[in-house]
Parts: C-alpha cells; structure tokens; sequence
C-alpha cells in the first residue's frame, strides 16, 4: 500500500477501493495510473478494483478511516464526487439520527466534519465530508466586545436624552431598558448554542450616533464559528432569542406603561416623545390592564393621548425587534426556525414571499435585508435529513403568536 500522504492529491490523481471477494476487506489508496492487482492482507486472496474516484480532494488513508467510522453504524453502498467533494451514500431507511453525534465525534478526529444531505436519488442519503474550520481554534478577544458595550451605552443614552428631552436621567433609563432586551435576546441565543455545543461569541453591540439612528444602536450580534448541528439545534439557536427578548419586552413595557400619563389630546404640551409607529396588540394589551379598558378606548378614539416615559417607548421598540426577527427570512431568527421546519428550496420561496411583505409594510430598508438574504438561500443544519420534534413543532405556534403579538407597523 502507498506510505500516507501528506497533501492533497492533484487533480488527475485517483483514489481506488479495492476490495476481497473471499473476506471482504476494502480499502482506499491512491494511485497515479492504473492499479495492479495485489493480495489481500488478511486471507492472501486477490484483490480486485471496487471503484474507482477522480480527483478526490482528501487524502486516501483518511478517506479509508472515515468509511470505516461510517460503517461502524451504517453500511456505505458506494462513495460519490461531487465538484470535488466526498458523498458517502447509504441508505436512508437504514440511517438514524443517533448516528450523527458519533460522526461528529470520530471526524473530528481526522480534522473533518460530516453533514447529511438528502438529494434527488430516491431512498438515499449523503454523509459529507467536509473539512473543520481552523477559525475554530482562535482563542476570542472579549475587549472587543467591552469596547462595543461602552459605546452603545453612550450613545443610546445620547439618543435617550434626546428623547425624554433633555433629562438625563429618563435617558440612561432609556439605554438601560433598551440594552437589556437586545442583550437577554442574544443571551437567549448563548444559552442555546452552549446547549448544543456550538462555538459562540459575546454580544458585539452596534453603537451608532443618534443622527443616524434615533435609538442609538443597531443592536447585537454573536458570532458562531461551529456550524449547527440538526434541525432541532437550528431550532433552538432561531426560538431562543426572541422568546427571551419578548419576555424582558413585556416586562420594560409594563415598568415604562405605569410610569407614563394619559392627557386629553387637546393637551399635548404632556407628550414628549411621539414614536411614529402604530402600537403592537401586547402594548395595547398591557395598557388595557394597567390603564383599565374605558381608558384604552378613549386612546384607541383619540378623545385621550398616552404620553410614553422613555422606558415604554425602549420596549416599544423591543416589540419592533421581536417582529423583525420573527420574520420567517434569510438568517434571521426566524428564518432559523422556517429552515428547520422546510427545506432550503421552500424556505428560500417563503423568504421572497416575507421580504415582499414586509416591503408593503413599510420596512424598506429590512425588506432589502430580506431580499439579498434569500437570494443566498439558508444552508440548514449540517444533518439535514432528522426530523424536527414534536415538542418544537408545537412551540412553532407560541412563536407565530408571539409575531402577531409584536406587530408595530409605521404609522407614517
């Protein structure tokens, strides 16, 4: 057999199994012409040339040890190449999802990581090889992080200031309320990623002057430098955050609906912060509690206005937020959760279909969002084939409720 190699096989290259009739032993090698006939190593019977893979970017030994992890658990019945990419077909009956975590675990050992596809062949599956991520290795630099905080501090509550005008007080209230829905929404994220072993950042805050953005931010992101791993982890990272910013938003917005006042509209010198959006249902909801339901009338009709404490108005706009995310589009979170219910063909169409709506909604610039998003289509989970639970499939309705809840559209 070839001594193992060290780099790629060139283009022209081929990677030949070869196999035993008598007691079948298989293996890959890789070979730079035609393949003489050798002895098996365990019976001395002939070997004969089972198949033979063009241009296999891998390097043969190790393509042999992840055949064999592979039918540890399932049989392989032959390999494909795809553009230059390694398919392990098996049947699909005979696969599990229990399967995937013990793949993950042995590939990871070669410096590899399998994904599961389904594709045209009816009845059949790929397990893909494909290689790990050196990024992944990279120890993170929180200072990062720290310096994006302080600054979006600053400026949400330069942007609070404005608002409440001129009250420093009611603006960093303002920042304080804001930050910590964007910042439980991505915990809500870390916490789903940590549950399901993928590799996750602090929040990065997006700091932005309030000429440029009259709450001061952009929000949060993390950044994942493992990929998912099945349906229900996508899930999970996609539900996680908004429930948890939906959460903190109801209670921002009971804390800022009690410190508010309701004025006749002949008197609007008591309105300090008109928000040009339309009231999502939870906030008319909680002002018909907290204001009694005569008094929610007289708003509803115009006879009275509501004027909004900065906190109200940083839950308002954690409302619009929920909303935006829940959007079923691209990589947003909810977008997340369509690509774990649907495939990526349906998702993508779905996508078009969101962007367009919200387009006529009034969210030009998200819309746009939406657009180039679904143009790249969502790649899915690396298992892509194991069923999404039952448990989450029922939760997929509390999270449709949960975007009725949040509509906020503009009013202008």
């Amino acid at each position: 057999m070839d001594e193992p190699i060290n780099s790629l096989p060139e283009k022209k290259e081929k990677v030949i199994e070869v196999g035993c009739i008598t007691c079948g032993f298989d293996e890959l090698i890789k070979t730079g012409g035609d393949h003489t006939s050798g002895i098996c190593p365990r019976c001395s019977s002939g070997l004969i040339v089972v198949g033979i893979y063009e241009g296999a970017s891998i390097n043969p030994l190790i393509l042999n040890s992840l055949k064999q992890v592979v039918e540890h658990r399932i049989r392989v019945e032959r390999i494909g190449i795809e553009r230059g990419i390694v398919l392990f077909k098996v049947n699909e009956a005979d696969y599990h999802s229990d399967y995937f975590p013990y793949f993950m675990s042995e590939f990871k050992r070669y410096g590899y990581i399998p994904a599961v596809r389904r594709y045209e062949e009816k009845g059949k599956i790929d397990i893909i090889v494909l290689p790990k991520g050196k990024e992944e290795d990279k120890k993170r630099d929180i200072n990062v992080n720290i310096i994006l905080f302080i600054a979006t501090l600053i400026t949400t509550t330069w942007a609070g200031y404005i608002l409440a005008e001129g009250n420093l007080l009611d603006g960093f209230l303002f920042a304080a309320s804001l930050l910590s829905i964007v910042g439980l929404h991505e915990l809500g994220h870390m916490t789903a990623a940590r549950k399901h072993g993928i590799d996750y950042s602090l929040p990065y805050f997006i700091p932005v002057p309030p000429f440029i953005s009259p709450i001061g931010t952009f929000g949060a992101v993390i950044s994942s430098r493992s990929p998912t791993k099945d349906r229900n982890a996508l899930f999970d990272l996609g539900v996680s955050g908004p429930i948890a910013g939906f959460v903190v938003t109801i209670i921002v917005l009971i804390i800022g609906l009690m410190l508010s006042t309701i004025v006749p509209s002949t008197d609007i010198s008591g309105i300090k912060s008109p928000f040009p959006f339309t009231p999502p249902p939870v906030m008319l909801f909680l002002i018909g509690i907290i204001s009694g339901p005569f008094n929610l009338l007289d708003i509803l009709t115009g006879k009275y206005l509501l004027a909004l404490h900065p906190i109200a108005i940083a839950g308002w706009i954690g409302a619009i937020v929920t909303m935006l995310n829940l959007m079923p589009a691209g990589f947003l979170d909810g977008g997340h959760i369509s690509r774990s219910l649907f495939d990526t063909r349906l998702q993508r169409i779905i996508s078009y279909i969101i962007a367009f709506i919200t387009f006529l909604l009034g969210f030009w610039i998200m819309a746009l969002i939406m657009l180039l998003m679904a143009m790249g289509g969502h790649p899915g989970p690396l298992d892509d084939v194991s069923e999404l639970s039952t448990g989450r499939k029922i939760l997929s309705i509390l999270v449709v409720i949960i975007l009725a809840l949040s509509i906020s559209l503009p009013s202008i």
